[in-house]
């Protein structure tokens, strides 16, 4: 899992690099309006990619890669809609709807299922 994630990150950062030469990008991080620096959390894009990517890596020969896929979807969506309840993150507040709930409830029962078939 360690030498898959360096491999994937390795050639992504090429990739991106490459294209950013292309695209004759400025490399340059931009302080929002009002603000005097960026916030902590900003940098954990990087952390939370390597991350996700070890973890896949690792949990795909343990769990195969439909339920690995999923339970990471569960994950991101149950995180996207904490995020939106409670306004984390600077993002603005929003309300969470009992579909959207009740949809990750019928994916954590598909986690189930996939898991015990």
């Amino acid at each position: 899992p360690t030498q898959a994630a360096l491999v994937s990150f390795t050639v992504g950062t090429t990739v991106l690099f490459l294209l950013a030469l292309v695209l004759r990008l400025k490399f340059r991080v931009r302080v929002p309006d009002g603000q005097k620096k960026n916030p902590w959390w900003m940098w954990f894009g990087g952390v939370l990619g390597a991350i996700y990517v070890f973890g896949n890596a690792f949990l795909v020969p343990l769990l195969g890669t439909g339920l690995t896929v999923v339970a990471a979807l569960v994950g991101m969506i149950s995180g996207s809609l904490l995020v939106d309840k409670l306004g984390l993150l600077q993002a603005p507040k929003r309300q969470v709807g009992l579909g959207q709930v009740l949809s990750l409830v019928l994916m954590l029962g598909g986690v189930a299922l996939i898991r015990l078939v």
